[in-house]
C-alpha cells in the first residue's frame, strides 16, 4: 500500500485488517503507483510544473533478516509518457512516447527497452493484457468514434483491428485476450457489452457501467464491477472523468458466458457515504476485491 500523503509505503495481510508500515521512502503526491511484487514497484510523480511526470523504479531492501524497515534503492527510469500500462507477472510495461505513435515496451527497471509499434495516432489508451498482447483503445469520448487493436510485445508483429466505430467506446481486455467488454453510445444512452474475439459477436449486458470501474477475474470467467443505481444520460465517459458526475455503486459480478449478474456488495447497506468505484482490482487468487472511492480516494477490501 502507498500512502498518497507521504509517500511511505505499508504492507496489508489481505487477511486481516493490520496495516504495517515496511519503508520511510518519501516522496509525497504520487499519481500512480504500481506493484510488482513485495520487492519492487514503480512509482509516478507530478512535477512542480504540474506538467511533467517523473517515473521511479523502486527496488526494497531488507537490510537484516529481523529488520522490519526496508531500505530502498530509486532509479529514475526516464519514461515521457502520460500514460503506461504494467504487466506485473513478467514486470515489464508499455507506453507511447509524448506527442508521438511510438510505442516501447520496457522492463520495470528500464535497462531494456524495444521500440514495437510506430503509428500516427499519438492519443492511446493501452491495457498490457498478457504476455503476448497488449490492447490499444483508441481515447475514448461520447463525441468521437472509437477503436480497438492488439499488438504482440515482440515488436513483430503487426497491430490486428478487433472492434471500433462506436463512440463513447472504451475496453477490458480479458486476462486469456479472448473477450472485450466495453461501453458504446446508443441514442445518447451508455451500454455495456461483452465482445468474443474468437466468433466475433458482442453480448448486450441489461445493466450498464463505465468499464474503468471493472476488473476481470484472474481466470478470465467473471468480471466485477462497481455498478450504478443510476445512470442518467450524460456524455461519458468525459462527464465522469471530468467530476461533472458522481455515482452511487453496488458491486456485481457478471459471468462472462452467459453475461448474467449476480449482486455481490450492496455497498449502500453497508456504508453511511456513496461509494463511486473506482481503480478496482482483484488479487490472483481470486478471493479479494480492492477498490477505491472516486471522491475521497479512501481504500476499501472486500472478502470474495
Amino acid at each position: 500500500l502507498w500512502d498518497r500523503k507521504t509517500g511511505h509505503i505499508y504492507e496489508n495481510l489481505a487477511s486481516t485488517t493490520e496495516i504495517i508500515k515496511i519503508s520511510n521512502y518519501t516522496s509525497p503526491g504520487a499519481e500512480e503507483v504500481f506493484f510488482a511484487d513485495n520487492s519492487s514497484l514503480i512509482v509516478r510523480t507530478l512535477g512542480n510544473d504540474n506538467e511533467t511526470i517523473s517515473t521511479n523504479y523502486i527496488k526494497l531492501i531488507k537490510e537484516f533478516s529481523t529488520s522490519t524497515i526496508y531500505k530502498t534503492e530509486v532509479k529514475n527510469i526516464n519514461v515521457d509518457s502520460n500514460n503506461i500500462s504494467f504487466l506485473g507477472s513478467i514486470k515489464k510495461l508499455f507506453y507511447f512516447i509524448n506527442k508521438t505513435g511510438s510505442g516501447v515496451v520496457s522492463t520495470i527497471d528500464g535497462v531494456s527497452k524495444l521500440n514495437v509499434i510506430n503509428t500516427t495516432i499519438s492519443e492511446w489508451l493501452s491495457q498490457y493484457v498478457n504476455k503476448t498482447t497488449i490492447a490499444l483503445t483508441t481515447k475514448p469520448s461520447a463525441y468521437f468514434k472509437g477503436y480497438l487493436f492488439t499488438l504482440n510485445p515482440d515488436g513483430n508483429s503487426k497491430n490486428t483491428y478487433l472492434l471500433g466505430e462506436k463512440y463513447g467506446f472504451n475496453t477490458l481486455m480479458s486476462p486469456d485476450g479472448k473477450k472485450v467488454i466495453y461501453n458504446q453510445i446508443i441514442n445518447n444512452t451508455l451500454e455495456t457489452f461483452i465482445y468474443d474475439i474468437k466468433i466475433k459477436s458482442s453480448t448486450y449486458l441489461d445493466q450498464a457501467t463505465i468499464v474503468d470501474k471493472c476488473v476481470w477475474s484472474a481466470d478470465s470467467k467473471s468480471i466485477y464491477c462497481g455498478i450504478p443505481q443510476i445512470l442518467d444520460q450524460a456524455p461519458y465517459p468525459e462527464a465522469w472523468y471530468k467530476n461533472d458526475i458522481s455515482f452511487t455503486d453496488n458491486i456485481w459480478s457478471i459471468n462472462a458466458e452467459t453475461g448474467d449478474f449476480d449482486l455481490i456488495v450492496a455497498l449502500q447497506d453497508q456504508v453511511i457515504t456513496p461509494i463511486d468505484v473506482y481503480k478496482i482490482n482483484i488479487s490472483i487468487n481470486n478471493k479479494y476485491l480492492i477498490f477505491q472511492d472516486k471522491n475521497t480516494l479512501t481504500l476499501w477490501k472486500y472478502d470474495l
